[in-house]
Parts: structure tokens; sequence; C-alpha cells
């Protein structure tokens, strides 16, 4: 992942299809947080047999900018994954990411011809499908097989993709090893021969020995941005907050009234208000930043940049000397991309104790993942009801089954006991020396006790802003005439 990660930073890519994510000789179980891109929360994520034995796994990363939801399938062929896209106020993206097996059975290949068809007639305003397809028999040069067999799988195929009038864009091998010959393995599918322009055919992944394939869709898409305020507390006027803290008749304010409750709304009351007034608000746009945190020299830069141009001319020729001097470039590409998540996470960990949001947030990132609820079915027992696709509609759906599963409360009111009080406490005093020692004791790099303190402030830092000062609280005493 981490050479994926350098990739994305260089170019940015909208949408990220990985077809065989999970290893034929891992033997332990995956979770999809292992796939997260470091430093970009803003990609959402859709997966397939990532977190199950079946199949080698799907995944694709969509920028949040656009409105995605996942589009289940009527054909269970095994390995497929669809997203749609909103481009307008009625147009619609459908995007499609397949893998087929060489292994894989004549009923699941009949399944692929099947899904590729119920794609075609959802009537998206566009369609894209890729993936690795696995039919190196097809020439798409001339739309032919290299047999006359009209029952071969390859013919078939062909067959289903002009009846459809779909059009394959990859023309160049994306798939060699040792000796063998190049193939056209992994295929760009769309309804229009000009809705993509720019292929350009990348070195593999690591080790793998299928190329990357970096296009542009031509496509107007409406971009969901979305707003919201935050306090920045680092530009907060603290001298004037404890100004005003000080200023304050606590005395008129707190003890005009008995009863806890009441006092400490109050006090919490005054606090906000100063707060308002001298902590400003800045405005977050949430889908624009795409900015990338994971570091990449330029050593590491340009031998991508070689292991790119290596790839090509390897995949056009057999001269062993060349896919040696690839191989070795490979090599060298995965022990720099190696060292540089080493040197990374290395210096996230010896920061930890000055800055502890960092490693958190890496830590969260590796063992969660922002993915989206796709179509829900009306009445989940019932596959041929109808399908729910506004998020109101989700809700409501989820809400219903999950509060089938409650436990039915009886109607009646319990008895409850008459507990006799064995000491009354009429008073507590609250004396400034005990809390100044204990806000003093705080630990800023450890977890703040009181939830609603802002995340980006110090607890110890804000409130012994309020206390800092000998006038501004003095030795309270809360009458407890009432139950707080």
């Amino acid at each position: 992942m981490t050479e994926l990660n350098i990739r994305v930073s260089n170019y940015k890519p909208d949408v990220i299809g990985i077809t065989e994510v999970k290893a034929k000789t891992r033997l332990q179980s995956y979770k999809e947080s292992e796939y997260s891109l470091d430093g970009n929360e803003n990609y959402s994520l859709f997966s397939k047999n990532i977190e199950t034995p079946a199949g080698r796994g799907l995944l694709m990363l969509i920028n949040s900018k656009f409105i995605a939801k996942e589009v289940i399938m009527e054909t269970q062929f095994r390995e497929n994954l669809f997203v749609e896209i909103k481009t307008g106020k009625t147009t619609k993206l459908l995007i499609g990411l397949i893998y087929r097996s060489e292994s894989g059975t004549m009923d699941n290949n009949k399944k692929l011809q099947d899904l590729i068809e119920e794609a075609d007639q959802k009537k998206h305003n566009k369609l894209l499908i890729m993936g690795d397809f696995n039919y190196p028999n097809i020439n798409w040069e001339t739309w032919n097989t290299k047999s006359e067999n009209t029952d071969s799988q390859e013919y078939k195929f062909i067959q289903k993709l002009q009846d459809n009038f779909l059009f394959q864009h990859v023309q160049e091998p994306t798939r060699w090893r040792g000796q063998d010959n190049p193939n056209v393995l992994d295929l760009i599918i769309s309804k229009d021969e000009h809705s993509l322009s720019d292929i350009e055919y990348q070195s593999a992944l690591g080790k793998s020995d299928h190329c990357v394939l970096l296009f542009k869709v031509i496509c107007k898409v409406k971009i969901a941005l979305q707003s919201k305020k935050k306090k920045s507390y680092k530009n907060a006027n603290y001298e004037r907050i404890n100004e005003e803290i000080s200023d304050t008749n606590w005395d008129e304010i707190i003890m005009n009234s008995n009863n806890i409750n009441e006092n400490w709304n109050t006090f919490k009351k005054v606090v906000k208000e100063i707060e308002e007034s001298h902590v400003p608000t800045k405005i977050i746009k949430i889908g624009r930043n795409n900015k990338h945190s994971f570091p990449a020299d330029t050593t590491t830069l340009e031998a991508i940049k070689k292991k790119h141009s290596l790839s090509r001319k390897a995949a056009t020729t057999k001269d062993m000397n060349v896919r040696k001097e690839y191989n070795r470039v490979r090599n060298k590409v995965r022990k720099l991309t190696r060292r540089l998540r080493k040197e990374y996470e290395h210096n996230i960990a010896i920061k930890a104790k000055s800055d502890p949001k960092a490693i958190w947030n890496y830590i969260k990132s590796k063992s969660t993942s922002k993915s989206e609820i796709g179509e829900l079915y009306a009445k989940p027992a019932d596959k041929t009801s109808t399908k729910v696709t506004s998020n109101k509609g989700k809700a409501e759906v989820l809400c219903r089954f999950f509060s089938s599963v409650f436990i039915q409360e009886s109607d009646t009111t319990p008895h409850l006991y008459i507990r006799e009080v064995a000491e009354e406490m009429s008073q507590m005093n609250i004396e400034q020396e005990a809390v100044s020692k204990i806000l003093k004791n705080l630990k800023p790099d450890k977890s703040p006790r009181t939830r609603r303190t802002p995340p980006d402030v110090p607890e110890k830092h804000l409130w012994y802003n309020i206390i800092s000062n000998n006038e501004v609280i003095q030795p309270i005493n809360f009458n407890r005439n009432s139950p707080g």
C-alpha cells in the first residue's frame, strides 16, 4: 500500500479500483481498514469479499466530494462491485469493478455476460466497467478470438459487448511475467468510444504482474461539498477571557439560588457566553482538500518513474535484459517504499508524547474504514420488495429492524422502595485551594475527563485560565435543599 499511497499523492485520482486484493498465500483474515490511504480520509470505501474467505477481493475508493452509493446487482456473478455516482440532478454514472478467474465455472462465465447486460439495461447516462477479465485469447484490435470456435467463452463475451453496443478501450498488453507473451487481460468498457481519454499504462504495484491503468473519464459530475463551523481555540483571546471572568460577580450570579443544578447551569451559561465572544470560528469545507500526508522523497519518485518506463519497454519486447533491469528497479522501489513507511511510522511514534493526536489519528486510520450503506430492501425478509435509496428511508428501515429485537417493557410502573436517609448532606463546601490543586495536576497528554472540552485545547489550559486569578472563584457553599 505504500507505493499506492505515493502514486495517489502524485496523481490524486477521484476513483481507484483494485482487483485481487487478497494474496493467494495469506492465511490470516483481512480487514477493510488495512487498505485505507494514509492522510486521505476523503475517500469513501466500497469493497467485496475482503473480510470473507470467498474470492480474491475487490476494492473501490471514491472521492467523498462525489455523491456515491453501492448498487446491488441481481445477477449473482461471483466477484463484482458496482457503485453509482450522481453526476447531476437527473444524471448518473455507473462504475463496475470485475474480477473473473480463469479457473471459473461455465455457469459463472455465463453470469458475467448476464451481468454486463444487466448493467447496460439499468439505463444510466454513463457506464464504466473495469477490471481483470482474464481473456488472453482476444485480439482487441480486430475484436476477434484467436480461434474460430464460436462456443468459446471469449467469442460469447465479444458478442455480448457488440449486442449491447459497448466499447472496449484497452489496446496494449496489461499483464506479463517472465517469458510469457504479454496479454490484454485488464479491460475498460463503456457505452461511448469518446468517453475516455489519456489512457496511461503504468508499471505494476509492488511485485504484481498487472500494470496500472490511469485514465480520464469525460463526464460532468455534481460535487457534494459540505461545510461546517468549527471553533478556532488556538486563536482565542485568552487574556480577554480571563479579564471578563475576573470581573464577573460570581457571588451575585450563583448565590441567588440554593439549587446545585441551577447554579451549575448558570455558571456554564456565563462561561459559554464569554467563550462565544472571544473564540473565533472558521468554516471548514469537507471534501475539497485531498492533500496527502505520506512523504515521498525525490529518489523514490525517480525510481517509480523509471519503473514505469521499463515496464512499457519490457511489455513490448522479449529482451530478457530489459526484464531483468525492470525486476531490479521494481525491487528497489519496493525497498525504498518500505523504508519510507518504516521512517514515517517511527517519526510518529517518537512524537507520541508531544503530539498524541497524530499517532491516534494514524491508528484510527488503520483500524476503521469509511464505508457507505448501499440500497436496502423495504422489507429485509422479502427480496421482491422495493429498494430504498434515500438516506432517510435507509434510516427508517434500519430503525424498524433493530427496534424489532428490543425487549418489550411492561407498561406498569415499577414499585420504588422508600430509602431512609442515614446521614443528610445539607451543605457542600468547595474550596478554591482543593480545586486549584486538582486542575493544576491534570495531564494534557491524557484523555480529558470532561467530554465537552474542545478537542484541540488541553483541558488543563482551558480551566486553568478560569481559576488563575485568585478573585475568580471564591469558596462557594452549594446548599442542597433539592435533589441534584
